[in-house]
């Protein structure tokens, strides 16, 4: 069902996640070092022009007008199987190749693959990154808003900030690519089990991931009761509180969810607490769609699946704040400018349609989008 391609060196490692677990597997990368590190993947594709970019976005951009075509066909041609229906492209928005090709190669690929479901998994830095990486952020979400697809912002600040402490660079990523992945699996575990109280399945993960929007996953963990009162109102709360903190994701935007998607396992007797009349109140707009899923094999969690969430706009306005302080510095650096958007409560995606797929009726050929992100 799910399928990973790997952009740049962050994106590469989750896809080699993804493949150590099984699951169809590709990487690309200008620096056949980074590729060359890689333990489970198989499937890589070394572009030609450089080896490795630096940082720097506009060259990748560059360097891609002679690459668009071998990439396109590689994920084509590895990809075009019935059972993959859903395809995570999965980068890093603050370095050169994932951040500068991505958001093109996402572009091309809902246009070429329009019976597959593209989903963007741009890994957002942590404020402690530099500069560079941050302008670099900004450009590619920018990019990446444009686009009328399921994106799932997983984001390193979120993380350090729900530890409440810095942690090595190493462990940080591999702690934030093995939930990742883990998550993805979960959902993809469960649309396998039988319930006899109603299941999540494949036809409902495809609805929620090709709702246009922000998506977050968050698994909340219930079987540790202490201090805790097990009524409805207060099961409800723990739940929110856990969509709050959003652990590796974006922080949410609570103006509005389009769908959302609802797995319990645990005791079959704490199902009664569990209440949907009150716990999308955190939410201005509740769901249109809500798909249930219900199993006792666990030891107590609820997994949410939020879709057509508005942009994380919240964040994008952090790291702006953060390029503001820099601007005395950033004025001396000729080739790197940078304009901070006024990202107001009315930026991206929130015109979005209630459609049930984000598949466009109109198609736009190769060279309308060569030339958008033409430098």
């Amino acid at each position: 069902m799910f399928a990973c391609v790997g952009i740049g060196a962050a994106g590469n490692n989750i896809a080699d996640e993804f493949a150590k677990l099984g699951y169809p597997s590709i990487a690309v990368n200008f620096s056949k070092t980074d590729l060359d590190s890689l333990i489970n993947v198989k499937n890589r594709l070394h572009l030609i022009g450089s080896e490795g970019v630096g940082k720097q976005r506009n060259e990748a951009i560059r360097l891609m007008q002679n690459n668009w075509e071998s990439t396109v066909d590689f994920i084509t041609q590895n990809f075009s199987q019935p059972s993959i229906e859903i395809i995570l492209i999965a980068f890093s928005t603050s370095g050169g190749t994932g951040s500068g090709l991505s958001p093109f190669v996402i572009e091309i690929l809902k246009e070429k693959m329009t019976d597959k479901i593209i989903v963007g998994c741009p890994i957002l830095p942590d404020n402690y990154e530099v500069i560079g990486s941050q302008i670099n952020n900004q450009e590619a979400s920018e990019e990446l808003s444009e686009l009328d697809i399921c994106v799932l912002p997983i984001d390193n600040q979120s993380l350090l900030r729900n530890l409440n402490k810095k942690i090595p660079k190493n462990i940080l990523y591999e702690e934030i690519n093995n939930k990742f992945v883990q998550l993805i699996h979960q959902i993809d575990s469960y649309t396998n089990k039988f319930s006899k109280n109603g299941i999540v399945d494949k036809r409902d993960v495809i609805q929620l991931f090709s709702t246009s929007g922000v998506m977050s996953i968050i698994d909340t963990q219930i079987a540790d009761f202490t201090n805790f009162k097990l009524d409805s109102k207060s099961f409800n709360e723990k739940i929110q509180r856990s969509w709050k903190k959003s652990n590796i994701f974006a922080p949410i935007q609570f103006e509005r969810v389009l769908r959302a998607g609802i797995i319990f396992d645990g005791d079959e007797k704490i199902m009664e607490y569990l209440h949907y009349d009150k716990l999308f109140d955190t939410f201005s707009h509740a769901p249109i769609d809500l798909f249930e899923g219900y199993y006792h094999d666990g030891d107590g969690k609820v997994l949410t699946i939020l879709s057509g969430l508005n942009w994380y706009y919240n964040r994008i306005e952090e790291v702006d704040t953060i390029i503001e302080k820099h601007k005395n510095s950033l004025s001396s650096v000729s080739e790197k400018v940078y304009k901070s958007k006024n990202t107001s409560k009315m930026h991206l995606f929130d015109s979005i349609s209630n459609k049930p797929t984000a598949t466009s009726n109109n198609s736009r050929s190769v060279t309308d989008i060569l030339s958008k992100y033409a430098r």
